[in-house]
């Protein structure tokens, strides 16, 4: 017999993994490991299945509902992954989870649900610059040049080195014209 993988740990086969998740529906791990899995392989629709079972097993399983929301808005099940990241932001309200939400929202079009939910990654914590990067994508897309620009440099100056930093200042470039 094989031994069993230690409680946490999701073992590496697709065959252990599915055997595993099928032991136990409801493990985050488990259900993480095989969703990656089914991803790498296409199988999206499986693979957000996977992932609801646990993350509703473990609404607090921040890691579980923001995979799942990313592979269901990889299908383009927008309105299932934004109750996917809505889940984590109410479970966990930091700035991060909010920003997470509002950011989907603003690479779907969703630009007043996406103000809304970087406002609230704001009022959280001023400081943190990807909300800043993300209104500053929004108000580019509804031709708000000023606000746009006041919001990209706002990040700039949070986060001069960020991981948005070429972007910001390649959009700033772009509003300037």
């Amino acid at each position: 017999p094989r031994p069993s993988a230690p409680s946490g740990d999701a073992p590496a086969g697709l065959v252990e993994l599915e055997e595993a998740h099928r032991a136990n529906p409801t493990d985050g791990p488990t259900a993480f490991g095989l969703a990656e899995r089914y991803r790498a392989l296409g199988r999206l629709a499986e693979a957000a299945a996977v992932l609801e079972t646990a993350a509703r097993a473990n609404p607090y399983d921040i890691g579980v509902l923001h995979l799942w929301g990313d592979i269901l808005a990889d299908a383009a099940r927008f309105a299932e992954a934004e109750e996917a990241y809505m889940l984590a932001a109410q479970a966990e309200p930091s700035a991060a989870n909010w920003n997470k939400l509002g950011s989907a929202l603003v690479n779907w079009g969703e630009l007043d649900k996406a103000e809304i939910a970087l406002s609230q990654a704001l009022a959280i914590d001023p400081r943190a610059p990807d909300p800043y990067y993300e209104l500053g994508r929004l108000f580019a897309r509804r031709g708000d040049v000023e606000r746009a620009a006041l919001e990209l440099e706002t990040y700039l100056q949070l986060a001069p080195d960020g991981p948005w930093a070429g972007e910001a200042r390649r959009l700033l470039a772009e509003l300037e014209r």
